[in-house]
């Protein structure tokens, strides 16, 4: 991730291709980031993903919203995936802020 405002979020393939899966929208580090969300899709159907992290007396809490999914045709199916899947990705991150 390109780490400010207009940033791109690009992966790089093991070939070295690369896709845009969205474009930081929100930049206000270190309390929040926003973007807009479109891996593997086109633009026009991005959704749009905002996490937010505040100080806590045990570390840091960290807020995902994922939101705008009615600019996806399957909107209401992909949004059940991302559900389960974003609790994954937030499990990987806490293991790893905990090493």
């Amino acid at each position: 991730m390109q780490c400010h405002l207009g940033g791109q979020i690009v992966e790089t393939l093991q070939d070295g291709s690369t896709a845009v899966w969205g474009t930081v929208t929100d930049w206000a580090s270190p309390d929040l980031v926003a973007f807009t969300w479109h891996p593997g899709q086109p633009v026009a159907e991005a959704t749009r993903v905002e996490v937010s992290f505040v100080a806590s007396d045990t570390g840091t809490e960290v807020t995902l919203r994922h939101s705008a999914w009615s600019s996806r045709p399957d909107g209401e199916r992909a949004r059940g995936g991302y559900d389960r899947g974003w609790d994954l990705v937030l499990a990987q991150f806490t293991a790893a802020g905990a090493r």
